[in-house]
Parts: C-alpha cells; sequence; structure tokens
C-alpha cells in the first residue's frame, strides 16, 4: 500500500536498466545498499520477511531485471541473528546467479553500540571480530564483492566511535578494501575508498543539497587512488520512522532520482568512468528511499468520452 512518506503502492514499474539513466559509461557498476531486518516486530510492516528465502530470491530476480548488479547489505554483526539470516540468503542467492549479480557486507554503526557501552566508545576489537567474521562467512563466496582483486567491506557510521584503523587494518584477514562515507571518507588514512550518500537539508524540502554532492565527485577526483562509489537517490522522508526526526526531501515527481543522476554526469562520461554507484536504497520504506516499488512519477490518465 502506498505511504505517506512517498513509497508508491504496488504497480507497474519500469524495467528499463538503470544504467540508462545516466551516460558515464557502460562499465559503471550499479549497486544498491539494503535492509535486512523486515519481518522483525521492532521495524514496519511492508509485507514480506527479509529472512525468507523465496523472498529474497524474488527480489535479486527484480534487481537483476532492472540493471542491478549488485546489492550491499546493511549488516549488524554476527550477533543480530535476524539480519544474518537474511545476509546469508543473500549470498546463497547471489551464488545461484554467477556472473549476474554480487553482493557485499556494510557494517553499520548499530553492530558497535554494545561494544562502545563496555569500552568506553572503543570498538576497535569489536570491529575486528565483525571484520574477521565477515572474511570468513562472506568474502569466501565467489558472488562476494571484489574490485582491483580484493572483497570490498563498506562502513556507515562507525566514526561515532573510536577506532584504531591501524590496527584493524593489520588484523583483519582477506585484505579488503575499506570504503568510507562521503568527503571524509576520501580523506581517511586508512581509506582505499567512499561512496556518496544522501544530502538534506532539514530547513527545505524541495533542496537537495547537490552542492554536497559536487564537493564529493570534485575530491574524488583529486584523489583517483581511491576507489569512489557515487550515489543516486528518489528523496527522502523518515517521519514514519520510530528513530525519525521529520526530515524530509521530497521526491518531486522524480525529479530528485533525474538531478542525482545528473550530477555523475558533471563529473564522468564515457572516457573517465565512474567505478560504481549505489542506489539508496533498494527497501528502507522507513525513510522514503525505497526505489523496490518504483518512483511515483505524479502522471494520471483520466478518461473520458469523446463526443461522437
Amino acid at each position: 500500500m502506498a505511504q505517506t512518506s512517498g513509497n508508491v503502492s504496488a504497480g507497474n514499474v519500469s524495467k528499463v536498466p538503470f544504467d540508462r539513466c545516466f551516460t558515464v559509461g557502460s562499465n559503471t557498476r550499479t549497486t544498491r545498499p539494503g535492509l535486512g531486518w523486515f519481518g522483525n516486530k521492532d521495524h514496519m510492516n511492508v509485507g514480506y520477511n527479509s529472512a525468507d528465502a523465496g523472498q529474497v530470491h524474488r527480489q535479486i530476480e527484480d534487481m537483476i531485471s532492472r540493471g542491478i548488479q549488485g546489492a550491499i547489505a546493511a549488516w549488524y554483526g554476527p550477533a543480530n541473528t535476524s539480519i544474518d539470516n537474511a545476509t546469508m540468503l543473500l549470498k546463497s542467492e547471489a551464488e545461484a546467479h554467477a556472473g549476474q549479480f554480487e553482493f557485499a557486507i556494510m557494517e553499520d554503526v548499530g553492530a558497535l553500540g554494545s561494544a562502545a557501552v563496555n569500552n568506553g566508545c572503543d570498538v576497535t576489537d569489536q570491529l575486528i571480530s565483525d571484520l574477521t567474521y565477515v572474511a570468513t562467512q562472506y568474502e569466501s563466496s565467489p558472488a562476494y564483492m571484489q574490485m582491483n582483486g580484493r572483497p570490498v567491506v563498506f562502513f556507515f557510521g562507525v566514526d561515532a566511535y573510536f577506532v584504531d584503523w591501524s590496527r584493524v587494518v593489520s588484523s583483519i584477514p582477506g585484505n579488503p578494501m575499506l570504503i568510507f562515507q562521503g568527503t571524509g571518507g576520501l580523506n581517511q588514512i586508512s581509506s582505499d575508498g567512499a561512496f556518496s550518500w544522501i544530502n538534506l537539508n532539514p530547513n527545505n524540502p524541495f533542496d537537495l543539497d547537490l552542492a554536497a554532492q559536487d564537493a564529493f565527485y570534485t575530491l574524488a577526483e583529486k584523489k583517483p587512488e581511491r576507489l569512489t562509489f557515487g550515489s543516486v537517490y528518489k528523496g527522502f522522508n523518515d517521519t514514519l520512522a520510530t528513530w525519525g526526526t521529520n526530515r524530509v526531501t521530497n521526491q518531486m515527481c522524480g525529479q530528485a532520482w533525474q538531478q542525482t543522476f545528473g550530477e555523475i554526469g558533471k563529473f564522468y562520461s564515457s572516457s573517465e568512468q565512474l567505478p560504481a554507484i549505489q542506489i539508496a536504497t533498494w527497501n528502507d520504506y522507513e525513510e522514503g528511499t525505497a526505489i523496490e516499488p518504483g518512483i511515483d512519477n505524479c502522471i494520471y490518465l483520466t478518461p473520458r468520452n469523446r463526443a461522437q
């Protein structure tokens, strides 16, 4: 069903590949972050359980049909068994689509909260433990995302706590590429790259804050040694989220989606290609960014009788 946050109800969704929306070259990978917590009582009911194998199969089939080449799982550590089980199903389904689809892990700050409480906000040991688990349970998969011959791991919000990154890098197995958020991620010493994300102006729902996107891509061009993941999104609305603060970026009938693609075209082309983009997001219904149900273009047909 349609939601007041802007997510549309079930209906026809275009199967035109997402890469038709930009002209940065055919080698740019298209990925999407996804959430595996639906079906849990502490999140809204969206009509499915993320830890259902049949549902995961249908979602991956849908993604492939829409030109998405990989999924990045928002992961909350092995202690969160429900999300870890959903991520294991994602791994199995990606392996069943070898050569068509890949997956990766994004460690969320939520995986580190207990460690922060117990260790005075130093989460280094917990992060090493988590990344060791990721290396053995996920990175060994033939379907795990690799770039430049190395597995790729993303981080979301972990800079809220203290991390001794030099110890992390020297301790974890697998030699993964560590990808952080935003311009700060491009500047971080231990970073192998960064991803852009959704930018918000809490005072103006019609301001996409594209200047922040420009700043990210401008810095990325100055850091060619760092892997760059661009970002596109349809809008944002957390009014239905239990943690929300009523932040809204209006979808503008699909214009937000088109304009974020346009930002990429200002900096990249077929001769200078962006390595990858993240579609933010596949199914974050609680923050109004879900691409899974499509984007409302505000076009309606009103049939009427024609006079004879």
